[in-house]
């Protein structure tokens, strides 16, 4: 995985509402539809929130902050082959009452898109307790 916008983690501020990263498997995936749309499907998971919480400055290492995916969809839109490099691009319109909203575009090394998901997210930060000092 190769991301586009460089993030200091442990140094979380508020960013962009978007992440575009580059990916390519380590391995083969076998040319099977069914395990190139599982394994994608897998993938897709990773970073929509993240986009979201970039919008309030804050990310999977933050202190007290509660995350959970609510729903999540996709849709394919062409024969899907991982075996090259592809850009996964999230952006998060919106971010308010402890939800997050994304969409992810998911693009060949050629620049078709091959497939679209959108998932809406949890994001709550709970208030600092003694025992987190």
């Amino acid at each position: 995985m190769r991301p586009v916008e460089q993030q200091d983690y442990f140094n979380p501020k508020r960013l962009p509402p978007y992440k575009n990263t580059w990916i390519k498997p380590e391995g083969v995936i076998p040319d099977d539809q069914k395990i190139q749309q599982a394994f994608l499907l897998y993938i897709s998971d990773m970073g929509l929130i993240a986009a979201a919480n970039n919008s309030i400055g804050v990310n999977f290492l933050t202190k007290n902050l509660q995350n959970a995916s609510l729903d999540h969809a996709m849709w394919f839109h062409r024969k899907v082959d991982l075996n090259d490099w592809f850009l996964y691009s999230i952006d998060s319109p919106i971010t308010r009452n402890a939800r997050g909203f994304s969409r992810g575009s998911i693009f060949s090394h050629n620049g078709d898109l091959v497939a679209s998901c959108t998932q809406e997210g949890l994001i709550r930060l709970w208030p600092e307790t003694k025992e987190d000092n």
